[in-house]
Order: structure tokens, then C-alpha cells, then sequence
């Protein structure tokens, strides 16, 4: 007798929100991964469910590619979650949160070609192929299936595009071999004895430990601010945590905005747990990403440090999860699947129940919010565990400062002999612009000709190591010629960045090796650490470089820190503005007088009037400005919102989809959803498409959700455009 059909619930890897019910012979458990016909594709999905049969006869599964689910019904309940709060399907949810597959395989990618790009610039292919183009310059060694997914709503036939471009030269491709993962186990470590023995912990610190798992009036398992200020020591509470965790036979979570301060925080925690420590982030390759996720899924490590998509890592037995910095918009995934690691890291610890650690000396405004209303445990270190107290920035007028040309300089006086005082005395000195490049202007005073973006409208960034202008969105560039192509006169350099920071520095203080920090320079992997690692020893005593030269490191002789440039961060058409610049100055002031030796702070800045300069050092003042505001305006933490953009080549045609848009949840809103829009971007136009947005503004993020649940059965984007759904937009310009 023939067994009767079983049918299954599937999760396939696109924007697609349904689930699809495939047939098999015998019931698969949740998890299991398989090969499913997809129109005339096969796709890699994974069960889901089992269901029964649908109204029309189903496909057949064609193939299973694992004996064993690849995760758990605990990781399920998560992905579930994510899918239902970010509005996001649930096959790119598990796709999100899976490392690549372990099959030998050849990936065929494509790059632009020289011809390719230029025709960006002059006359670029009409409809579908011109989209395509686009995404090939902004993404060089993109896949057809990346292609696919990005384009689905977009181009019909994106393998057809992708031959003629091809065969017009415009774009090339390449094949290249992707190896077999590891699937040996790692050796295993060499775990014994801490290298470093535990400091004493001081009395702030030791009483933070002890709350955390005993807090007064609430459940042991709860989510937990520690308000410390810089170099307060909140890495040693961190690992006096984990040494209790782990002595109970359970795993510490540690997740850390920037690949940059990885390998830091994993030094610190390897030396204290010899062995025990797994390291998760993109700088890995993928063999050495499936390693470590698979010594997690067999418990042979009890701690894992990770970027932001470390938060998804297989645990068996989850008893601490630490977000350290936890207020850092790296945490914010912005592409793809727009997750926040720190809001899924306090679901995960509700799900497992255990306690959640959310570390920052400038918290983010809805952590703050939710610890002084007793939804968060709330900790504080007043103090640093260092010999000096941070140090008391002081705040430059640049509307004061003139050169003899009258200009304006781009380092002040008083912070260019504070520079020189701190060398002078075997110092250091960490000065951050947070622009990279040259110049961010370049235009021609004969004729007005300034070079900018064809594919994004927005002014290209002159490169001086590189000799080109790129565009820091798309990816397109243009080498750089000093003299105008058009009127022949020669052309102006105006605005500035990191590279021009460092040649005035080099300037300034001849002899005096330099490191800079920035996107440009922290390309290639292992960057980040070969630059620390040579400012640490001594090798470069001025450090230059966007923000994440403020962001976590300790240096005892940094001497000196200075911001070079605040307008442009409080400028920002943002309503988070003033919460960054706070942070970022903050962070900086953290840098500096670690050691011995009390530190200097400057703030260069043409409005010092600002209530944001008067607030630092004091979270509690700042975040009672800033809550005024914010509660006048109707903004986060007084509101929730949903960002919903369009986009698309067509101006007129974006710009209509976007008001059908807003008419259809206008006509579904409720009392206390505000739909506000539709309105053009803060960069109305990316890689090619206009962008058009509507904004959904309410107290309660579940009534938000199902106005925009709505949609997904009443209206669909017309051809040519596609939709972005943001929920909880860390920007909403």
C-alpha cells in the first residue's frame, strides 16, 4: 500500500511573504533544508511546518540536503518573531540568520567594466537593463540570484538583461570557485588556566554583578541598562558575569557594534576563558563563519563575540547575552532584512530566559527611557576605574578662528599646539573628521561644471590616493583631472576629509608617523587590527579617521582627542542629530587621559552655543533636553514608526505609487496612527531610482504593524517599483 502524500509548509529565500506547500513521501522535521521547484528555478528552502493539501495540486520537493535540521525549534520561535515584528518574510529571515551552505560549488558573479560605467555617465541603457547596470556598479561581484531578489518586483527577465549587457560589454563575469566548508571539527583549543587574573572588582562594579542576577523587586532574568561612564570598567563587570555563567554550564553571548573592536574584546575574554571563546562576523571567510557556529551548536565553546549578526548564533544553552555600546546604529541592519541586533538580543533573552546586559556610557534615548520607567533594570559607574576622571571637553569657536588668507583653518591653534605639547611630552593624539577622502566638493570656477553622481545626484568625493571621484552610494567613479573638460580652466578641490586631515597634519608635524581610519583604509581584511596594533605600539602616534576612531579602544598616552569638525553631524536633517553628535563627542572624550596623564578634549564647532556641548559628561541632563523635544515632536521614545518607501526609475511613476500608497493606509488608519507623507527622501535619489517615502507615527507599534499588515492584500507596488518596509527607522529624513 502506497503512503499517503505528505505536504509541507516551505520558506523560500526571496521577498515573498507567503509560505509554499511542497509534497514528500515521508513528514520532514522543522528545519530541514530542501531543494524546491520555484517557476522555472530551483531554490534552497526549509520547512516549515506540515500543513494540508492545497487547493491546487502541489509540487514535489526535489531534493533534501541535510539528514538533521539546521535550527532548532527555539531559533524558529525567533525567526517567526522577527518576521512577524519587522514585516519581513520568513524565508529571508532564516536566510539572514544562516551561515552559507557547506557545499563544494562554482559562484558566478559579475563586475562593470570600464565601458560599463561610463555609460552610466553619458547614456545608460534603457528600462530593465539600465536597473541592472546600476546594481552591478553599486555591488561588483554580485550574483544573478542576488540580482534576482533585488530586481523582483523591478525587471522580468533579469538573465536576459544580464546576457545583453554582457554582450554589449558592459558588464563581465567571472566563476568563481567557492571550496567546501570546513566539516572537520576545529582542533580543539588550548583551554586551561586564565593568561590574566581578575582584577578586584571595585564597589560599583561588584555590586553591578551582583544585580544583574539578584535585582531588587524584579525576576533574575530581565533586561539590564549599565550606564558606565568611559573607562569605568564595564568590560570587567562583562566577564565577572560570564565566569558566573559559564561555572553554571551555560553560554555568554557578546555582541559589539564594529568588526574593528572584535578582536579587542575577544583578546580580553580569551585571556580570561583560555579556549572557550568563538568569534562571529563578515571579516571571517566562510569557512572559518561555519566553524565557529558549529563549535556554538555543539557546545564546545561557552562564549561567543560577535558583530551584529551574531545575535542569530546557534546556543544550546543561552544563560547571557551582553550588548556592549548598545546604542550604536551599527547594531541596525539597513539593507535586506532591517533587524536591530540590540531589540532581537532582548527578545532572545525573554524567549530563554536569561538576563540581558545593555552596556554604553551614552545610552540611546529609548534604552533611557525604558530603564527610568522600570521596563529595564537600571546600573550605573559614576566613576572611571582609571587614575583620571574623563576630561571636561573645551569647546572651539571656529567663527573666531581666521588665517592669515582668511579662511577658516581646518585645525584650530589651540588644538594644533595641544597636539604638539602631547608629543612633546611622548604622547599621543587621536583627531577625528568624520568624512573620508579629499575633498567632498569638486567644481570648476570658469564655467560652474561640479562633478557629481549620474546614478544618485549627490556630489562626488575626491580621492587623492587613488586619483578618482567616487561616489560614496553607488559605487560609480571617474578618474579625477585637474583641469576642467570643458572649459580647459583649472578645477577647485573644496570641502574636506580624512586624507586632508592627514596631509596637514603631515604638514605640521614633520617626522611624526601618521595612521589613518577610515572606509579607505580598513577595506582589506585584518585592516582594522594592523592599524590599532601600530598606533598601540608606537608606530603611528597620531591617529586621523572617521568615528570609529572613538568608538571602544584604550590607549593609556592618548594625551589629546579632538573632534574636528561638529556641524555636519549636528546638521544632519535628522531627528537623532543631536543624540549622535552627543555620542560620538562622548565616546571620543573617552580616548583620551586613560593613563597617567589627565587628557585634552577640544570640540571644533561654528555653533558652541549648542545645548549638546553644555550636556556632555552628563547623560541625565542631555536626555531631559533632548525628551522635550522629542515629546513636542512626536518622535521616538514618545512614538513608534514605520518607515515605507518607494522606489523606482520612473520620477512621476515613484512619486504616484507613494500617494496610492498613503490613500490606501490613510483609508486603514485608526485612532493614533498618524500617516505622514509622502514626501522625497533626504537623498532623493540612489543607484538610479527615485525614492519617495511615507511615515507611519503612533504610540503602539502593534496597531502599526497591522495598518501596514493590510496592505500586503489591498495594494501592490505598480511594475518598475518596490517597496522598503523599516520598522523602528534609526533615520527618517
Amino acid at each position: 500500500m502506497a503512503a499517503e502524500a505528505v505536504y509541507l509548509h516551505v520558506a523560500v529565500p526571496l521577498p515573498v511573504h507567503a509560505l509554499y506547500t511542497y509534497v514528500h513521501e515521508v513528514a520532514l522535521a522543522p528545519g530541514t533544508p530542501v531543494v524546491v521547484p520555484y517557476g522555472r528555478r530551483e531554490l534552497v528552502g526549509w520547512v516549515i511546518d506540515q500543513t494540508g493539501p492545497p487547493p491546487r495540486p502541489a509540487k514535489a520537493i526535489l531534493r533534501i540536503l541535510a539528514d538533521t535540521p539546521v535550527f532548532t525549534d527555539e531559533q524558529l520561535t525567533l525567526y517567526r518573531w522577527i518576521s512577524d515584528y519587522y514585516l519581513a518574510p520568513l524565508g529571508e529571515v532564516i536566510a539572514s540568520a544562516s551561515p552559507s551552505d557547506a557545499r563544494n560549488r562554482t559562484r558566478r558573479v559579475y563586475f562593470p567594466t570600464e565601458a560599463g560605467i561610463e555609460a552610466i555617465a553619458g547614456e545608460p541603457p534603457v528600462g530593465g537593463l539600465g536597473q541592472i547596470l546600476r546594481e552591478v556598479v553599486a555591488r561588483p561581484g554580485v550574483t544573478r540570484a542576488a540580482l534576482e531578489r533585488r530586481l523582483l518586483a523591478e525587471v522580468e527577465d533579469v538573465p536576459r538583461g544580464i546576457a545583453a549587457l554582457l554582450t554589449g560589454a558592459l558588464v563581465r563575469v567571472e566563476d568563481v570557485v567557492i571550496a567546501a566548508r570546513e566539516q572537520r571539527p576545529r582542533p580543539a583549543r588550548a583551554k586551561g588556566a586564565p593568561r590574566t587574573s581578575a582584577p578586584a572588582l571595585n564597589e560599583e562594579q561588584a555590586a553591578a554583578v551582583e544585580a544583574v542576577f539578584s535585582p531588587a523587586g524584579g525576576p533574575p532574568a530581565r533586561t539590564t541598562l549599565l550606564h558606565g561612564v568611559t573607562g569605568a570598567g564595564k568590560t570587567e563587570v562583562y566577564l565577572a558575569l560570564a565566569k558566573r555563567v559559564i561555572a553554571a554550564g551555560r553560554q555568554v553571548l557578546v555582541l559589539v557594534p564594529e568588526i574593528a573592536l572584535t578582536p579587542q574584546l575577544t583578546a580580553r575574554f580569551d585571556d580570561r576563558f583560555p579556549g572557550e571563546v568563538a568569534v562571529l562576523h563578515s571579516g571571517l571567510t566562510g569557512a572559518q563563519r561555519l566553524r565557529e557556529w558549529r563549535q556554538i551548536q555543539r557546545g564546545e565553546v561557552c562564549i561567543a563575540v560577535g558583530a551584529r549578526s551574531a545575535v542569530f548564533a546557534p546556543f544550546r544553552s543561552l544563560g547571557l547575552i551582553v550588548v556592549d555600546e548598545e546604542h550604536d546604529d551599527s547594531y541596525k541592519q539597513e539593507e535586506g532584512l532591517r533587524y536591530h541586533a540590540r531589540d532581537v538580543a532582548v527578545v532572545r533573552g525573554r524567549q530563554v530566559g536569561c538576563p540581558v546586559v545593555l552596556g554604553s556610557a551614552t545610552p540611546s534615548l529609548e534604552s533611557w527611557f525604558n530603564a527610568r520607567s522600570g521596563r529595564y533594570g537600571l546600573l550605573s559607574l559614576r566613576h572611571r576605574a582609571t587614575a583620571r576622571p574623563v576630561p571636561t571637553p573645551q569647546v572651539v569657536d571656529m567663527r573666531l578662528e581666521r588665517m592669515p588668507d582668511g579662511k577658516v583653518p581646518l585645525i584650530a591653534p589651540v588644538v594644533r599646539a595641544a597636539v604638539a605639547a602631547a608629543l612633546d611630552a611622548g604622547g599621543k593624539a587621536i583627531l577625528l573628521y568624520n568624512r573620508r577622502g579629499y575633498a567632498s566638493f569638486v567644481e570648476c570656477p570658469g564655467c560652474g561644471q561640479a562633478y557629481e553622481c549620474p546614478s544618485c545626484g549627490v556630489s562626488m568625493v575626491y580621492h587623492r590616493g587613488s586619483g578618482r571621484l567616487d561616489c560614496h552610494y553607488c559605487g560609480f567613479h571617474r578618474m579625477f583631472q585637474s583641469d576642467c573638460p570643458k572649459c580647459g580652466t583649472t578645477l577647485e578641490v573644496l570641502g574636506q576629509g580624512t586624507e586632508r586631515v592627514e596631509e596637514v597634519l603631515a604638514a605640521t608635524f614633520p617626522g611624526v608617523p601618521i595612521a589613518r581610519m577610515d572606509a579607505d583604509t580598513t577595506a582589506e581584511r585584518g585592516s582594522h587590527a594592523r592599524i590599532l596594533d601600530r598606533f598601540r605600539d608606537g608606530d603611528a602616534r597620531l591617529l586621523v579617521g572617521t568615528q570609529i576612531v572613538a568608538k571602544g579602544h584604550d590607549f593609556p598616552d592618548v594625551h589629546v582627542a579632538a573632534v574636528l569638525g561638529c556641524d555636519h553631524i549636528l546638521g544632519m536633517p535628522d531627528f537623532r542629530s543631536a543624540e549622535r553628535c552627543f555620542a560620538l563627542v562622548t565616546q571620543l572624550c573617552g580616548r583620551a587621559g586613560r593613563g597617567h596623564v589627565a587628557g585634552e578634549v577640544f570640540l571644533q564647532t561654528t555653533h558652541p552655543e549648542h545645548p549638546v556641548f553644555s550636556c556632555i559628561g552628563d547623560m541625565a541632563a542631555f536626555a531631559d533636553h533632548e525628551s522635550r523635544i522629542r515629546r513636542m515632536l512626536r518622535y521616538p521614545p514618545f512614538s513608534r514608526l514605520i518607515l515605507l518607501r518607494c522606489e523606482g526609475v520612473e520620477r512621476e511613476a515613484t512619486l504616484a505609487a507613494a500617494k496610492a500608497l498613503a490613500a490606501l493606509l490613510k483609508q486603514q488608519c485608526q485612532a493614533g496612527v498618524d500617516v505622514l507623507g509622502p514626501a522625497f527622501a533626504a537623498l532623493p535619489k540612489l543607484v538610479g531610482r527615485y525614492r519617495v517615502q511615507v511615515v507611519l507615527r503612533g504610540r503602539d507599534v502593534a496597531a502599526l504593524r497591522s495598518v501596514v499588515t493590510r496592505y500586503h492584500t489591498s495594494w501592490t507596488p505598480p511594475h518598475g517599483v518596490r517597496l522598503i518596509v523599516d520598522v523602528d527607522p534609526r533615520a527618517v529624513a
